[in-house]
């Protein structure tokens, strides 16, 4: 059995040692879910509602990712992005593990890798950030590129420059999201680390510098209006299907308000559990939760042929379970494998 230590409730916690933010950490735990229910959707109305809630997710990974940028020197950048540059390879080598296996079952690999290799998916990986069999992947790479220039921007101290782009980065990504989403052209079309990325984590970094003043100006209901508007504009386009898309207008509003909760309440926490996944399993359950899901796929498919109005339902929960699972499991043999590293060394 699997157990967390701590109480289940809403406290405060003494500061931290390491100086880490514990409600960024719970909100990694509910953006980490929110991403399963992005990819592995409820049918129905309520699929396509909580789809759009959960959106905040992306980009506060990225403001997370801006806000611990925040003072650092050119070599923390480097290891940064060498760091996420090994786990973008640990992730693309499992993802064409597991669809090179389904294509030999399904016996058209060949097919298949003819396809993988060509000069226009090369060129979709690189600008679109998208790998057909690996999509969520495309976070990573939107990341790799957007450490490349702030490594350069940190090395000669252009940071400030950066951060005057973000009123026209944001401009972009509106007008960018909702045409493609209006047109109802290809997803891809939407993603690049410029509007997609970059953007996000420059305001991260922006938060970070001006917290103080930022967490005194905006309270707490100025916020709650903030996170209560936002979400209604982001889901009109999906209940009343408009003519013009505009819900990352609304996804912005929500996603930078709960963002400044977090900042505004660093050291409160729901759960020690909650604060735990976040801290050490959004990685693992981030990268493994469609593998789990199309796993889940292939077994229904090839064995139980369960077709259920209630399976649709319950199918996401059960994709949450099974990766938290699954990344608890994985975070506890890396640390075995560690003190057993740490007792031979010594």
């Amino acid at each position: 059995m699997i157990e967390f230590k701590g109480n289940i409730n809403i406290m405060q916690v003494e500061k931290p040692m390491n100086n880490r933010n514990q409600a960024l950490n719970l909100l990694k735990c509910f953006a980490c879910i929110g991403v399963v229910f992005i990819h592995v959707v409820f049918p129905g109305l309520l699929g396509k509602i909580i789809k759009i809630l959960s959106a905040f997710a992306v980009p506060c990974f990225y403001m997370i990712a801006g806000f611990y940028a925040f003072n650092c020197t050119e070599n923390i950048i480097k290891r940064r992005l060498f760091k996420i540059m090994k786990i973008f390879l640990y992730s693309i080598l499992l993802f064409f593990a597991f669809y090179f296996v389904v294509h030999i079952i399904e016996q058209d690999y060949n097919e298949w890798l003819i396809h993988l290799f060509t000069l226009k998916n090369t060129f979709k990986s690189i600008i679109f950030c998208t790998i057909d069999y690996a999509i969520p992947l495309w976070y990573l790479i939107a990341m790799i590129e957007t450490y490349i220039l702030w490594f350069f921007a940190v090395k000669y101290n252009k940071q400030e420059y950066l951060v005057k782009f973000i009123p026209l980065l944001f401009i972009l990504r509106f007008i960018l999201t909702s045409y493609v989403e209006t047109k109802g052209l290809a997803w891809c079309l939407k993603i690049n680390f410029i509007t997609c990325s970059l953007n996000w984590f420059l305001l991260g970094y922006y938060i970070h510098k001006n917290k103080q003043k930022i967490t005194t100006i905006l309270n707490n209901k100025f916020l709650l209006l903030s996170i209560l508007l936002g979400c209604t504009v982001a889901l009109i386009p999906v209940i009343f299907n408009t003519c013009i898309k505009f819900s990352c207008i609304g996804l912005f509003f929500y996603s930078v308000a709960l963002f400044i909760f977090a900042i505004k309440y660093e050291y409160n926490v729901i759960t020690n559990a909650m604060t735990y996944i976040g801290e050490k399993l959004s990685l693992n359950i981030y990268i493994l939760h469609v593998l789990i899901a199309k796993l889940l796929h292939y077994i229904n498919v090839l064995q139980l042929h369960i077709q259920s109005v209630v399976l649709l339902f319950v199918k996401p929960l059960i994709v949450v379970v099974l990766t938290i699972l699954i990344a608890y499991l994985i975070e506890l043999i890396k640390n075995r494998l560690i003190s057993v590293k740490g007792l031979k060394n010594t």
